[in-house]
């Protein structure tokens, strides 16, 4: 829900909410100190802190926090962690682009807003990604069209889903011939 605090979800916790989704984006009171109420959600399967005041560092946090909350729920089950994140939407760095396959190996869809160069080479071993957003906010964009290439070449026959946004001079005959499963192109 957008504009909502650190508080809100302190209280939400509070009350007993179990929450599988949640989209806090566009909550710009959302800060670093909502991160360890994010993280008392066990049963999270989406997540979206896009447009936050989460910082770099808060970011880490949380998805490492993510990442032993998968582990920690993984030993109580036979089969995939209740906690599994399956969607995942935030802006990222390098750094956080290459704990993804670590901390959310689950992943089905991801949502990756840049804002510096970054090489998506962690992406390559999200095994289950289905679906694939990305927005490029990188000067120059053309760097940007080779790593995207790149990335298709070595996971387009997985993706069901293709959404660009802000990426410039990218071939739809490259698209089409390395994401051959596509269903959805945005």
């Amino acid at each position: 829900f957008n504009g909502c605090s650190d508080d809100d979800l302190k209280n939400l916790f509070s009350m007993g909410a179990q929450l599988s989704k949640l989209d806090v984006r566009c909550s710009f009171s959302i800060t670093d100190n909502s991160i360890d109420h994010i993280l008392k959600f066990k049963s999270l399967k989406y997540l979206n802190v896009r447009q936050t005041c989460i910082s770099e560092k808060g970011l880490m946090k949380l998805m490492e926090g993510m990442k032993e909350l998968s582990r920690t729920s993984y030993w109580d089950m036979d089969t995939e962690p209740s906690s599994a994140l399956k969607v995942f939407k935030s802006s990222f760095l390098e750094q956080h682009t290459a704990l993804l396959p670590d901390c959310f190996p689950n992943l089905v869809y991801v949502e990756i807003h840049l804002g510096n160069p970054v090489t998506l080479t962690a992406v390559k071993q999200l095994k289950n990604l289905k679906m694939l957003a990305v927005c490029c906010n990188i000067n120059p964009r053309y760097r940007f069209q080779v790593i995207l290439e790149e990335l298709l070449n070595e996971i387009g026959k997985q993706l069901l889903e293709l959404t660009l946004e802000n990426v410039e001079n990218i071939s739809l005959k490259h698209i089409a011939e390395t994401a051959s499963s596509l269903q959805k192109l945005c």
